[in-house]
């Protein structure tokens, strides 16, 4: 598929609430058919415009990679409209180290917006406690059903920034969260913490990409 078939029209009614996740996930039938043809991390680059703002080994032989788009590179136009959003998007890929091609479904495109107002009460109801009370646990169950790299970094809608190695083989991952992070108020509800705060969260990983335990991730108010 070329570049200009790429520039396609954004869905109307956008605003600015984001999509909820089920538009996203349900966006990515999409976004496969549109990166059908791209299937190493080259031809992801020269499809969409942009090279990759950060790449991380999810798993022995793979990385996640994370490109940034916007309105002025190629891939964004069609990108942004597969999951209902007129924003800057990431658009997440985990492809081999070593250049071969990517498996099928592997690419996911994200809002670089703070699902936050997915989780906002009614006026009338609005106070924090009530929020936290009615979305905590449901923002619980979708980062608990994450159990690898890819997908915590799914939820996150961002690559982890950095991975370090542990003892036992395992690691530990940073996601970085903020307003321009779709995740954001996913991670900050499940936490308890303010929707308007930047979060951050740290997950202990197995070295050989299998999936975690559960309660191995750490979220907190962060930079």
């Amino acid at each position: 598929m070329g570049a200009a078939l790429l520039v396609g029209s954004l869905v109307s009614g956008c605003g600015k609430q984001p999509p909820t996740r089920a538009d996203v996930v349900g966006g990515q039938a999409t976004v496969n058919g549109i990166l059908e043809h791209a299937v190493t991390d080259g031809e992801i680059t020269r499809l969409v415009g942009s090279y990759p703002a950060l790449c991380v080994e999810s798993r022995p032989g793979m990385q996640l990679c994370e490109w940034r788009l916007g309105k002025n590179e190629s891939g964004w136009g069609a990108l942004a409209a597969a999951v209902h959003t007129d924003d800057r998007i990431n658009l997440l890929c985990e492809v081999p180290l070593d250049g071969s091609p990517r498996e099928p479904g592997s690419c996911w495109v994200f809002p670089r917006r703070s699902d936050r107002t997915l989780f906002q009460m009614p006026k009338s109801l609005g106070r924090k406690p009530a929020a936290i009370a009615k979305y905590r646990p449901e923002a619980q169950r979708t980062l608990d059903s994450a159990r690898t790299l890819v997908e915590l970094s799914r939820v996150v809608g961002a690559a982890p920034v950095e991975c370090r190695p542990l003892r036992d083989e395992r690691r530990l991952c940073l996601w970085k969260a903020t307003s321009q992070t779709y995740g954001h108020g996913t991670l900050c509800m499940s936490a308890g913490i303010s929707t308007t705060l930047k979060v951050r969260m740290q997950c202990e990983l197995p070295a050989d990409g299998s999936e975690r335990a559960l309660e191995t991730c750490t979220v907190e108010v962060g930079s």
